[in-house]
């Protein structure tokens, strides 16, 4: 994912006189739409800008960035191609530049072209982190193959959130479908188990709740899908405690070893069917808009537009999540606020172990794609980024009571039959 490293000001004295907006101005006005939650109006932006000012460097960067955002990430790709092309560093810094570059090859699977890039990349920021991606990319084949069919239907394990059997060679393990971590994470002693290879310190991670720990990454040497294997995969690395951390309002019951993260999941189209009781995974196939919405990827969440109380705002989807809730940024911006949220007795996992006392809001109505909730959302604490809001969690306990699909970017829920 991109960093958050914008810069905020252009390098604007060869187009002065061609516009009463300067870029600086086209800049504010993007960054403004985006702290508001509103990527469609940052987009709008951005196309003018880049009308009037197809030379600003900076604009290239802002584009990829949307792109992204919007899960098109081969364009976001081009974007920073074009300025590496043309040698345009004053907006990020050559390393910078490149490390992106590296970051974007590695994450759509191009693994041996992205050995250059995260080698320069290394001296930027994230110098931990690409150092660990580089050295799995030379142990990865040179580029990620995609299944040229895929149609599995899974039986999820009880309980929540959704888990499921996973093969690994001739070994079968249980994982969370858990679209709320960034990468599909292993805890160190499933990596011994499962024979993970290369693994490299990463320095450290941080969770949604901003919390802190080490982390690193390795080659898992085999995976299937159903029939289907998908060969060698890069995993994020963790302790157990970090792992048992991942889901703050869930019981010990739910602590899991493996999660298979949105890296892997993105890539496919993915049914949950409560009725079911299982997952299905299929080629993307795209969904149509009437009847889904549009997701945003923004700094490794996957963010779903929801109305609630009438008010437009963002959840991070996240299967892994047994409960749904508020994050202090979504009471804030509930009408009445912080005067909604009422004590409540509730078990809740922080780094120091467990407490009990959790406020929440009660009897509120949420819309997600064309399904409408009446809930009771507990308000958890949880890292503010510095571009996007998050407004709250959409976890499994209302994930789970509608046949969910998730392709492409887009989500569609349906009420359960």
């Amino acid at each position: 994912m991109l960093s958050l490293l914008i810069p905020l000001a252009c390098k604007s004295s060869r187009n002065r006189g061609r516009s009463s907006r300067d870029p600086s101005a086209y800049v504010q006005s993007i960054t403004d739409a985006l702290r508001t939650g509103d990527p469609e109006q940052a987009r709008i932006h951005l196309r003018e800008a880049l009308r009037r000012f197809p030379d600003e460097g900076a604009f290239a960067t802002w584009s990829a960035l949307i792109e992204q955002m919007y899960w098109r990430e081969p364009q976001a790709l081009e974007d920073l191609m074009s300025l590496h092309r043309d040698q345009d560093y004053q907006s990020l810094g050559r390393e910078e530049l490149m490390g992106r570059i590296g970051d974007l090859l590695f994450r759509t699977g191009q693994y041996a072209e992205s050995i250059p890039y995260l080698f320069v990349g290394q001296q930027a920021s994230e110098g931990p982190k690409r150092r660990a991606l580089l050295q799995l990319a030379r142990a990865l084949p040179y580029s990620r193959s995609e299944p040229s069919e895929l149609n599995a239907e899974l039986p999820l394990i009880a309980g929540v959130p959704p888990r499921l059997l996973c093969s690994f060679g001739e070994k079968q393990r249980p994982f969370v479908l858990d679209t709320g971590a960034t990468f599909t994470t292993v805890s160190a002693d499933l990596a011994r188990d499962l024979a993970v290879a290369s693994i490299t310190a990463a320095g450290d991670s941080v969770d949604g709740r901003g919390r802190a720990f080490p982390s690193s990454f390795g080659v898992l040497p085999s995976f299937s899908l159903g029939s289907v294997e998908l060969e060698s995969q890069p995993v994020l690395v963790v302790s157990e405690s970090a792992l048992s951390m991942r889901d703050p309002l869930g019981g010990s019951e739910t602590s899991a070893r493996g999660l298979l993260g949105l890296d892997l999941l993105a890539r496919f189209r993915v049914i949950f069917d409560p009725q079911r009781r299982s997952v299905a995974f299929a080629l993307p196939q795209g969904l149509e808009a009437n009847d889904s919405v549009q997701c945003i990827l923004f700094h490794g969440n996957c963010l779903v537009p929801v109305t609630l109380e009438g008010k437009s705002m963002w959840f991070a989807l996240d299967t892994g999540a047994s409960h749904s809730s508020l994050t202090e940024t979504g009471l804030l911006a509930l009408p009445g606020g912080s005067r909604r949220a009422l004590d409540k007795m509730r078990r809740v996992h922080t780094p120091g172990g467990m407490v009990h006392s959790v406020s929440e809001v009660p009897d509120l109505s949420i819309t997600v794609s064309t399904v409408r909730f009446s809930v009771d959302l507990p308000v958890v604490q949880r890292r503010a980024l510095e571009l996007f809001p998050i407004h709250g969690v959409l976890g499994a306990d209302l994930i789970m009571r509608c046949r969910t699909t998730f392709d492409g970017g887009r989500l569609r829920m349906v009420p359960s039959q």
